[in-house]
């Protein structure tokens, strides 16, 4: 279980208030981060009522802020005891009041104060909500034993929990000042010992009770799974106690629950089935044999499609919470001229964009023309003549080779006086933490760290790999800025890589935080001083942020942030269904069809330059702008070979939108990206597919087998 993530440990101090309705919430955060890694996860414990809650979704109607009706009747607690609010319920309710205990104040108040506001019983919205369907495809196990047996184990690891050091535990907690109204000292074991701890009881009687209380509790537990509809009785003691023979019962299980609702599933789509559709895609040039392959591949990434949605959902909130928060207001979309003097609307923009990344300030502006020089200001205003620049994860991009000097160009960072180290990846993909850890110097100053691929087919970094490669870094050497180079990955998982550590997070406007709609722009956000020195270099010194117009350009960089989840989202969608429908015909693919996704881009090697251009070619004719263009390679300034590029895209270079690129080389690999809908990415690989056919570099009829 070691190597199995486990989630809300450790996540409250014990001051803290916790309740059922903000476990729903931590719950259903945590598991949208595993549905988006691609998971499925597993809710364990026994209090019934929080799985409930869980499972299906159960709508409190939560009210957070105190009412006057509330403080009247904390006061009324107060004055004249807990018996009289309880008999106040049980004239309003009164199957509540029986499943109350009136020494619960706190739901006691609660039903009163739901009943005032609302005029119906919590009792009956209660078993509204508990017959609900399960909001998920779920398998509810519930694991039995004998009843002498789980006593048994009940008084052994009461025992074991003392011998761990509980009574040690408590008196520290007593320490802190966490007192017995506090809802973490009125866990089994905890309140016991208190008692004990103030001298009203001895310690064999705070024993005694711990492990009474516990199958007391171990009984309720059983009552209440019984009446729920959904769950699986596994007896263990019919299964022999072997733990192989339980974990096989439960994993046929889902498979075969699983399967069944997969089969439902297909039925439903096959009878309704739009041939509108298949018709429209053969008028646009696809023909039966790509759209047939296509629709195969499509039936096995339902799952996965719906795990993009809830990560695309995540986002989106969290987008709009920060726009909320940072008080976006109508004037903020409206530009400035000239010096740019109190732009609220840029001002504003640079909060946001703090906000969704978590860190201290934003520099967000017009005025960083892409992606390479994003990455340039970053790096020639945090570094100083006699610094080292390190790369710990490889070659970086092309464009970038000459901002460093690895080519030489006028105004490196070379001509500088600042020397370049790199660290290459191993074999497989990880980092060489020896070799980052003799690469590390006195003059080492600043680390980049390139999530995405670039021209490599290296696997792309997740945030988490970000995470503990600069854990690494920062232990190696403290005061080392960490900037990471996040073009293509905003928004694909539910972290950025300054949630992990990184001091500077660095992108492009015209690829995934641009929402398709931003016409030009960059951004860094990172640490206050971080960002001061780029905005400083940008502009100038004394300037620094307080300048820069944003030349009409803000309502189509707020209104590209906001969609930006959801664009992502549909390119993701794209890159996933491209790795699928070219690794089935047998070309190498970067991630492969299966892996967890941590940016946009999708490579797939070739091997031949005809398969790369043939590609691009499809690519560009199935684009809104120049489909009628042929894409050709040719010598584009900032790489050291011939490139193709096809992008028939609203904004010029846009890689947002559907595009596909790749240097005329060995391995001879392409990289496909973006797509402003799911739908167009999906025809963008399909006319891919089918220019490929079309020139023979595909046979179709060789794959069929593989289905």
């Amino acid at each position: 279980m070691e190597d199995v993530p486990h989630h809300l440990i450790d996540v409250l101090e014990p001051t803290e208030d916790f309740n059922v309705v903000r476990f729903q919430q931590m719950a259903k955060e945590a598991m949208a981060g595993i549905y988006g890694r691609g998971r499925i996860p597993v809710l364990t414990g026994g209090t019934g009522f929080y799985i409930q809650a869980v499972l299906y979704d159960i709508d409190f109607t939560e009210n957070e802020e105190n009412t006057p009706y509330r403080e009247e009747l904390e006061r009324l607690a107060m004055e004249k005891g807990n018996a009289c609010l309880h008999q106040m319920l049980r004239e309003v309710d009164a199957a509540s009041a029986k499943a109350i205990h009136e020494n619960n104040v706190k739901r006691v108040i609660r039903a009163l104060e739901f009943y005032r506001l609302t005029g119906e019983k919590i009792s009956e919205h209660n078993e509204v909500q508990r017959s609900r369907d399960a909001a998920y495809n779920a398998c509810y196990f519930v694991l039995t034993d004998k009843r002498e047996r789980l006593y048994e184990r009940i008084d052994k690891r009461v025992d074991g929990m003392l011998a761990a050091g509980l009574v040690e535990e408590v008196a520290a907690l007593m320490q802190m000042g966490c007192t017995k109204d506090m809802v973490s000292m009125q866990g089994l074991g905890y309140k016991e010992i208190l008692s004990y701890l103030n001298g009203e009881i001895p310690l064999e009687r705070a024993v005694y009770l711990i492990k009474r209380d516990t199958r007391h509790f171990a009984k309720r537990q059983l009552t209440w799974f019984r009446r729920e509809k959904d769950v699986i009785w596994v007896p263990k003691d019919e299964m022999g106690y072997r733990e192989e023979d339980i974990l096989r019962f439960l994993t046929e299980y889902v498979k075969e629950k699983t399967e069944r609702g997969r089969r439902t599933d297909m039925g439903n789509r096959q009878k309704d089935n739009n041939r509108q559709n298949q018709d429209m895609y053969r008028a646009m040039g696809l023909s039966p044999e790509v759209i047939s392959y296509g629709e195969n591949i499509l039936e096995e990434l339902r799952d996965r499609f719906a795990a993009i949605d809830r990560v695309a959902e995540y986002n989106q909130l969290k987008v709009l919470k920060a726009m909320q928060e940072a008080k976006v207001s109508e004037a903020c979309l409206s530009g400035t001229t000239g010096y740019g003097y109190n732009d609220l609307g840029r001002d504003t923009l640079e909060d946001v964009y703090a906000k969704i990344f978590g860190t201290e300030d934003a520099l967000v502006r017009p005025q960083i023309t892409c992606g390479t020089h994003a990455l340039a200001l970053a790096l020639m205003s945090n570094l100083r003549p006699g610094d080292e620049l390190l790369s710990p994860v490889g070659k970086p991009y092309d464009t970038l080779e000459e901002v460093i000097g690895i080519r030489p160009s006028k105004g490196s960072l070379a001509e500088y006086g600042i020397t370049y180290r790199q660290v290459d990846l191993l074999g497989d993909g990880s980092f060489d933490y020896e070799g980052i850890r003799q690469a590390v110097n006195g003059r080492t100053r600043l680390v980049t760290i390139q999530r995405s691929k670039g021209y490599q087919t290296r696997p792309t970094l997740s945030v988490s790999a970000i995470g503990e490669l600069i854990a690494f870094l920062k232990d190696l050497k403290p005061d080392l800025i960490c900037m990471v180079d996040n073009c293509y990955g905003e928004f694909v998982e539910t972290m950025e890589p300054s949630q992990a550590g990184a001091d500077m997070v660095v992108g492009s406007l015209i690829k995934n935080p641009g929402g398709g709609l931003a016409p030009t722009g960059g951004y860094i956000a990172g640490t206050r001083e971080c960002v001061e020195n780029a905005a400083c270099r940008l502009t100038s010194p004394g300037l620094a942020k307080e300048v820069g117009a944003s030349l009409g350009m803000m309502n189509a960089f707020y209104q590209g942030l906001f969609l930006a989840p959801t664009v992502t989202a549909g390119a993701l969608k794209g890159a996933v269904f491209a790795a699928n429908i070219y690794e089935r015909l047998g070309f190498a693919v970067i991630p492969n069809g299966s892996e967890e996704r941590h940016d946009i881009i999708q490579a797939v090697t070739f091997g031949t330059p005809e398969g790369v251009v043939a590609f691009c070619k499809g690519i560009q004719a199935a684009a809104p702008v120049d489909s009628f263009v042929t894409p050709e390679p040719w010598d584009m300034p900032g790489y050291d070979s011939k490139v193709i590029m096809a992008a028939g895209a609203f904004v010029s270079g846009s890689s947002i939108e559907l595009s596909a690129d790749g240097p005329i080389k060995p391995p001879y690999a392409v990289y496909f990206q973006g797509g402003l809908t799911w739908y167009h990415a999906k025809y963008g690989i399909l006319k891919s597919l089918q220019q490929l056919v079309e020139e023979r570099v595909v046979c179709l009829s060789d794959s069929v087998e593989n289905f």
